[in-house]
């Protein structure tokens, strides 16, 4: 299959602030997906994928959390959502994705349902330090420790946290009385719909800035890949967390249009874009200023029939973050044993 290579783009795309791609489940393009995000995040962005067809089997646990780290909204449909992490109800398949994306993953899950709208759903993250005993840990991983692994565990490079996820989602219907002629695209024009109306609709549009962005300005130096698409100025370790960086090698947090922004409004305009497409064979040929008032009755319409939805997130209480350490692919489980057996401990690397 082709692939397109970041460092082949023009340097406009490179530039740009948010980008939408298309991955098989079982075969993402890390090393695009990872530099994407890594340009996306600099310019005050995001990277949203989609899955342009459904898993042929199964996916293991860690390879749906590998994926989900390196993208910030993962937004399948039913099918494919099923095919990767079992069947279930949307609201179901949406948990479950949210479950396995690692700290610093997809924060924004959409499970489209065609006819049936779509469910959106965005986790946040609160975490506060706590006092006391650090744990004591059992360490094993898929090969033997390095040196610095172990000095840098022993030499205390742990952080003791209380972490607390805030999910919000809703259900988003279809808009009714679609002249549906051919349903190809949909899933397309939604997610552009959805992106555009959470990022322009929260002020993300021109205010980059304001979240450290360098919006307009050459993309970072540590974004560009090699001409092969095989090795790239990205380190194995960001790689493996799929962690957004920036070129002094700190994580890019999420944009705050992204965490604040509209969900029910933008789910709503996803679905009136879909609309459109629905009632056309091809991309539609009316220009976008045609659709205006069509489009905004459309939203006038769709929004009291949002509904909020309850999702059950389990608590993270006291999570313990491992200082950066040369990892690798290996993967690092990481046990540990409280005094106080009442109190769960998840531990996941912080790279």
């Amino acid at each position: 299959m082709l692939r397109p290579k970041y460092d082949t783009m023009p340097p406009h795309f490179q530039r740009s602030c948010n980008y939408h791609l298309g991955i098989h489940p079982l075969h993402p393009p890390l090393l695009l997906m990872q530099q994407l995000r890594q340009a996306a995040r600099a310019n005050g962005g995001v990277l949203s994928i989609e899955p342009y067809t459904a898993a042929e089997e199964a996916a293991r646990t860690e390879e749906v959390s590998l994926l989900l780290a390196h993208c910030d909204i993962f937004s399948p449909n039913e099918a494919e959502a099923e095919s990767i992490v079992g069947p279930g109800r949307p609201v179901e398949l949406a948990q479950r994705l949210l479950t396995l994306s690692p700290p610093g993953g997809a924060d924004l899950i959409v499970v489209r349902c065609g006819p049936d709208g779509v469910l959106v759903a965005r986790r946040r993250t609160s975490r506060e330090p706590q006092q006391g005993q650090k744990p004591q840990l059992e360490l094993w991983a898929g090969a033997p420790w390095h040196k610095d692994e172990l000095t840098a565990v022993k030499a205390g490079g742990l952080e003791e946290e209380e972490e607390i996820e805030v999910v919000e989602a809703y259900r988003v219907p279809a808009v009714a009385d679609t002249a549906v002629v051919d349903v190809t695209g949909c899933g397309n024009a939604f997610c552009g719909g959805f992106l555009a109306a959470l990022y322009y609709g929260s002020g993300g549009g021109g205010l980059g800035g304001k979240d450290g962005a360098t919006s307009g300005q050459a993309g970072p130096t540590r974004v560009s890949g090699s001409a092969s698409g095989v090795e790239s100025s990205i380190s194995r370790t960001e790689l493996d967390s799929g962690s957004a960086w920036d070129a002094n090698g700190k994580q890019n947090p999420p944009p705050t249009w992204f965490q604040t922004g509209d969900l029910r409004l933008a789910g709503a305009w996803g679905c009136v874009a879909a609309s459109f497409m629905a009632e056309e064979r091809g991309v539609p040929m009316t220009r976008v200023a045609d659709f205006q008032d069509r489009a905004s009755a459309r939203l006038k319409t769709l929004l009291p029939r949002v509904g909020r939805v309850k999702l059950h997130m389990a608590v993270r209480d006291a999570t313990c973050h491992v200082a950066a350490m040369p990892l690798g692919r290996r993967c690092l489980r990481m046990y540990g044993i409280l005094k106080q057996p009442s109190r769960s401990v998840i531990f996941q690397p912080s790279v």
